[in-house]
C-alpha cells in the first residue's frame, strides 16, 4: 500500500512538474509569436520642402511594409498647425486602396483643428492574398500641402494616444508602427525689389576749358509698359439657392458620435427634359432634423419641379410639394425663384437600407444589403460606420437590421 501511495505522490509531482514548465513557456512561445509580427513605418514624401506662400505642393503618404503583411485598412493621423499650413485635398491611391473612408466628412483634413485623419481600405486584401495591398512600399495617396504663413513648419504622424495611427491587415490583424518619417516644409515668401543704377554722364560748358568734369546723373533702365491682356470674365449660371429639411429613418436626436452630425445627400430636380443631380451637406440639430443649402446651378426659376433627395445609405425619397408627409404620384408642384427657397421635407422619412457596395448604391433593398451589414457587425470602426451604421449611434448593431428589415418591403426607389 505505501508502495502504492509513492507512485502516486511521484505521479503528482511530476505531472506539477510538467504543468510549471507549460506555464513558465507558453508565455514565452507566445512573446517569441507576437516579435516575429513584422512591423510597418510610415511616411511623408518628400520629408522636405519649400512651398511658395498661398500656393500648394504634392505630399505622398507612403507605407514601409517590409514584412510584406497584406495591409487591408489605414488610418493616418497628421498633425499640423492649420495656422501656418493647411491640407487642401486627398487623393487615395486607388491601385493599393480602392475606398477612401472619410469624404465628405466634415474637417477630415483637419483645416478647423489640425488634425488630418486619411482613412482608406482596401476590400480585396481578405481574399486576394496575391493582392496589391502586401506589397513591400505601399502609397497611401497624396495629400495637397499648402503654405499659408512664412516660415518652416512641421507635419507630424501621430502614433500614440486616441488620435494614433492605426494599420491593419489580415495576418495579424493590427500592425504595429515602428516608426515614422514626419514632413518639414518651407514656407518662401518671395519678391525682390530692383535699385536703379546711377551711371556717371559727364557735361561740359562751352567754351571753358580743361577735363569735362562727370554729373551723376541717376538713369534706370526702362521698364516695358505690358498691356494687361483681358482675362474673361464667367458669370456663374444662374440658379435658385435650394435651403432645405430631411429626416433620416430611425433618427430623432443628434446622433451620440459627432462625426455623424453632417451627412452628404444627392439632390435631384426634374422637370420635362430636364434632370439635374447635386451633392450637398445636411446637418442634425439637437432633434435629428438634418438641414442643408445648395445652388440649383442651370435650373432656370419655374413651377412644377419635382425633387429627390436620396441618403447615404438609403432609398430616395420624391418630393412634389413642401411639408409633403405622404406618397407622392405623378408630377411635382413645386415653385422655384431667384434666391432662396425654403423646404421642409422631414415629415417624410428617408427609408434605410441601401447601403453602398464599393461606393456605389443600387437603388434597392435586397440580400447584398443585408450582408454588407451582418459582416460589419457590432463593429465601430470609420469604414464600418460608413457602410452600415443607417441610424448613426456609432455602432453596427440590432437596431440598424430592424430598420433595414422595415425597408425590405419597399424593393426600388420611386422614379429615381
Amino acid at each position: 500500500m505505501e508502495r502504492k501511495n509513492l507512485i502516486n505522490i511521484l505521479i503528482l509531482l511530476l505531472i506539477t512538474i510538467v504543468l510549471a514548465i507549460a506555464v513558465i513557456v507558453m508565455p514565452a512561445r507566445r512573446l517569441i509569436k507576437q516579435k516575429a509580427v513584422g512591423l510597418v513605418t510610415v511616411s511623408l514624401q518628400p520629408s522636405t520642402h519649400d512651398i511658395p506662400l498661398s500656393e500648394t505642393i504634392p505630399v505622398d503618404i507612403y507605407i514601409g511594409n517590409q514584412s510584406r503583411k497584406r495591409v487591408s485598412f489605414a488610418d493616418i493621423r497628421i498633425s499640423y498647425n492649420k495656422d501656418k499650413l493647411e491640407i487642401t485635398s486627398f487623393t487615395p491611391n486607388t491601385t493599393k486602396f480602392n475606398l477612401n473612408l472619410i469624404a465628405g466628412l466634415p474637417d477630415y483634413l483637419g483645416a478647423r483643428t489640425g488634425l488630418a485623419k486619411i482613412q482608406v481600405a482596401n476590400d480585396k486584401a481578405v481574399t486576394d492574398a496575391n493582392g496589391p495591398s502586401n506589397a513591400t512600399a505601399i502609397k497611401v495617396g497624396t495629400i495637397m500641402v499648402k503654405g499659408k504663413a512664412a516660415g518652416t513648419w512641421q507635419m507630424t504622424i501621430l502614433t500614440t494616444g486616441d488620435n494614433g495611427s492605426q494599420i491593419v491587415g489580415v495576418d495579424p490583424l493590427v500592425l504595429g508602427i515602428d516608426s515614422v518619417t514626419n514632413g518639414t516644409y518651407t514656407v518662401t515668401s518671395g519678391g525682390v525689389t530692383g535699385t536703379p543704377t546711377l551711371t556717371p554722364t559727364p557735361t561740359t560748358t562751352p567754351g571753358a576749358t580743361g577735363t569735362p568734369t562727370p554729373s551723376l546723373t541717376p538713369t534706370t533702365t526702362p521698364t516695358p509698359t505690358i498691356t494687361p491682356t483681358p482675362t474673361a470674365t464667367t458669370t456663374p449660371a444662374p440658379g435658385p439657392r435650394l435651403n432645405f429639411k430631411v429626416k433620416f429613418q430611425g433618427v430623432d436626436s443628434r446622433p451620440l458620435d459627432s462625426n455623424q452630425y453632417t451627412k452628404r445627400v444627392k439632390v435631384r430636380v426634374t422637370k420635362g427634359d430636364l434632370n439635374e443631380t447635386f451633392n450637398a451637406d445636411v446637418t442634425s440639430d439637437d432633434q435629428g432634423v438634418f438641414s442643408g443649402s445648395v445652388v440649383l446651378s442651370e435650373v432656370p426659376v419655374g413651377s412644377d419641379y419635382t425633387i429627390f433627395i436620396k441618403g447615404p445609405q438609403h432609398l430616395a425619397r420624391k418630393f412634389c410639394t413642401n411639408s409633403q408627409t405622404e406618397r407622392c404620384v405623378g408630377p411635382g408642384q413645386i415653385a422655384l425663384a431667384e434666391g432662396n427657397n425654403n423646404f421642409d421635407f422631414s415629415g417624410l422619412v428617408l427609408e434605410a437600407g441601401d447601403l453602398p457596395n464599393n461606393g456605389q448604391q443600387d437603388g434597392v433593398v435586397n440580400s447584398v444589403d443585408y450582408s454588407l451589414l451582418k459582416a460589419r457587425g457590432a463593429q465601430t470602426l470609420p469604414e464600418a460606420l460608413a457602410i452600415a451604421d443607417v441610424n448613426f449611434d456609432g455602432v453596427v448593431g440590432s437596431q440598424d437590421w430592424v430598420l433595414m428589415r422595415n425597408t425590405l418591403e419597399t424593393k426600388y426607389e420611386e422614379d429615381y
